[in-house]
């Protein structure tokens, strides 16, 4: 693996941390100032661009509530030409949600794939595109209050 490939991965590791430890701004600064976002496969959005600050405070407006894991898997890293600027991530992801609260034994689970695309800004990378296919989730969906996409 190159040292190109390991920076974007360990990146979209941290992008994984910090909605887990609900870094807030934290998850902002993974970002570009502009990301298009397509979530429709989940919550039947129309995809869009929205800021990165944007993009934070709705994370934590439906998520601060819960405890969180997020895994990607199977990450298969391509880059765009020999300069390296700009990198393609596919991955598979499985998105565990549970109410922080110990007696609400609810839980809702997500799987399915991520896109994601990133580009390198300076010495670092930052994400300018996510697009997430949900295959499948699992338990009560009233935990995360998500609009889902019937």
């Amino acid at each position: 693996m190159s040292t190109d490939e390991s920076a974007v991965i360990a990146h979209l590791g941290h992008f994984c941390r910090a909605f887990d430890e609900h870094d807030w701004n934290g998850l902002a600064g993974c970002l570009t100032d502009a990301v298009y976002t397509d979530y429709s496969s989940f919550r039947g959005e129309t995809p869009s661009f929205v800021s990165s600050s944007e993009y934070a405070a709705k994370r934590r407006a439906a998520l601060s509530h819960l405890v969180t894991s997020h895994a990607l898997s199977d990450l298969e890293v391509s880059f765009e030409d020999e300069r390296k600027l700009v990198a393609t991530v596919r991955s598979a992801f499985a998105i565990h949600r549970r109410a922080r609260d110990a007696s609400d034994g609810r839980s809702f689970d997500s799987f399915g794939t991520y896109t994601f695309e990133l580009v390198r800004e300076g010495y670092a990378w930052k994400i300018r595109k996510i697009t997430q296919h949900v295959v499948r989730n699992v338990g009560d969906p009233s935990l995360h209050g998500a609009r889902l996409r019937r």
